[in-house]
């Protein structure tokens, strides 16, 4: 394997669940729109990386997100008794 090869096999891997924020509608139920408005405001730095100027979501990290606020959905419904 060559060193370009190398390089771009990493790259892959690196970038195996990162996804443009104009793709992002396509795996999470958020709008580019609303991704964008959480980077311009500082919410979740951790999950955007910027690469070749173009900026990628972290899937893991933004469904760890996902999963804390449905769990705080769920608190507020038993403790409003809305189930």
């Amino acid at each position: 394997m060559t060193q370009a090869n190398n390089k771009e096999e990493s790259n892959r891997v690196l970038f195996k669940n990162m996804v443009p924020i104009n793709e992002i509608a396509a795996h999470v139920p958020y709008t580019p729109k609303t991704v964008r408005n959480w980077r311009a405001k500082g919410l979740y730095p951790w999950i955007f990386i910027k690469f070749g100027g173009r900026v990628f979501i972290d899937l893991n990290e933004i469904q760890k997100i996902i999963d804390e606020q449905k769990m705080k959905a769920r608190k507020d419904a038993k403790r409003f008794d809305l189930n």
